[in-house]
């Protein structure tokens, strides 16, 4: 049996080369503006472009990669971004710093921090909006956008976060997980296959493949912090300790995996992608 060459690292260095590349050309140049220096700053402070690089392999299993799914991609990395400085925000998880480096707010301001994270979010609409795709497939994306990012979605999962109770259980973490992290990775996938027009089944398929590889993710964010002994409140670990944690993981990852199985051959780069979420260390 010939063994799989396939470089997952390569693979994303060469889709993160390309994802910062057109984020370069979409975001306003830098001329001064606090505005314009607070967006630049956020967006180009590290990031794997986990989001938009599931985007792309999603849409690669049928079609070749070109400059609208690229754009497509891109435009998530803005939405994305766009929650994480609100999450760093002192009213919300009140982070100092975020990879490595400090948080927008700590850098110029909360005031400004808060119309970042606005600009980012109005700006992917209009990346969207002014893209070559087709003008159904337009709507149907921002349809996937705007109920990933809602009260369904990420900022329902957030104000969840912020509310919970103490003593919270595992159902309750499970839902706010799923919405706070897991459903703007689902879209992601999604929306590679919404612009590739696949039909309802296969788009179900990455859909399930999406919502289970955000939940392990998440998780595997636990395991990877308990580790490091950064674990600061009530998660997967402290819940259920860190070898079950572990094979919650495991089991909703290969539950990803399974999902995808229809596509064949063609998914091999998402099932990498897939082991990569199992195996990483940060």
């Amino acid at each position: 049996m010939m063994k799989d060459s396939f470089n997952l690292q390569d693979y994303i260095e060469r889709k993160q080369k390309k994802i910062n590349s057109t984020l370069k050309k979409i975001l306003p140049k830098k001329n001064g503006n606090i505005l314009s220096e607070a967006i630049h700053y956020s967006l180009f402070s590290g990031g794997k472009r986990f989001r938009p690089i599931l985007c792309l392999s999603a849409y690669e299993m049928f079609s070749p990669e070109n400059n609208n799914i690229l754009t497509i991609a891109s435009s998530i990395e803005l939405f994305h971004a766009f929650t994480l400085i609100h999450d760093d925000l002192p009213c919300m998880d009140n982070d100092d710093y975020r990879r490595g480096k400090l948080t927008c707010h700590k850098v110029f301001g909360e005031p400004i921090a808060l119309l970042t994270g606005d600009a980012l979010f109005n700006l992917g609409y209009e990346v969207i909006i002014n893209s070559n795709i087709p003008e159904k497939t337009k709507i149907n994306v921002i349809k996937e956008i705007s109920h990933s990012l809602g009260i369904k979605g990420v900022v329902g999962g957030q104000a969840k976060d912020i509310t919970k109770k103490k003593k919270i259980n595992i159902s309750q973490l499970k839902e706010i997980y799923l919405e706070k992290t897991a459903s703007l990775i689902e879209t992601s996938v999604k929306i590679g296959g919404i612009v590739a027009n696949l039909d309802k089944k296969k788009l179900l398929a990455l859909s399930c493949y999406g919502k289970n590889l955000g939940l392990g993710f998440q998780i595997m964010d636990d395991v990877i912090e308990a580790n490091e002994g950064q674990s600061k409140e009530e998660n997967y670990v402290t819940l259920l300790g860190l070898k079950k944690a572990q094979m919650e993981a495991k089991k909703v990852i290969d539950k990803a995996k399974n999902s995808i199985s229809i596509f064949g051959k063609k998914a091999k780069i998402l099932n990498h992608i897939a082991g990569w979420c199992m195996e990483r260390d940060n």
